[in-house]
């Protein structure tokens, strides 16, 4: 349990410090510099500051959703070993529940912060 454990976290790790990467590289230039997050073009300094901010609150959510699909992960673990006990199936369920609750306001933070800095650059 705790090599799978370690292998995801590994995974993971790996899958967070190259997305940004492979985000920018799928930009395409259009009428100047093309940042590649939500659109949004770096002419001048307040697109540049938007730009830098979108991708470290990219970095930011992808973590924590990350951390969410984790939790789910471990949720559905805790419910196959509670073997019926009703106690731990609960207990199971809540960490489910809130783990997917947590990537809806996660999801949701994200259309919130994106659309501010569009509505900025």
């Amino acid at each position: 349990m705790k090599k799978a454990l370690h292998r995801l976290l590994l995974l993971a790790t790996g899958f967070i410090l190259l997305y940004p990467m492979a985000t920018l590289a799928q930009a395409k230039p259009l009428n100047g510099f093309e940042c590649g997050l939500v659109g949004l073009r770096c002419n001048g300094a307040v697109g540049f500051i938007a730009f830098m901010v979108a991708r470290i609150i990219n970095i930011f959510l992808s973590l924590a959703g990350l951390v969410a699909v984790i939790y789910i992960i471990y949720g559905g673990f805790r419910y196959i070993a509670s073997r019926g006990d009703d106690k731990e199936v609960e207990a199971a369920k809540y960490t489910i529940m809130y783990a997917v609750l947590g990537l809806i306001v996660i999801g949701l933070s994200a259309v919130i912060v994106y659309f501010i800095l569009g509505a900025i650059s």
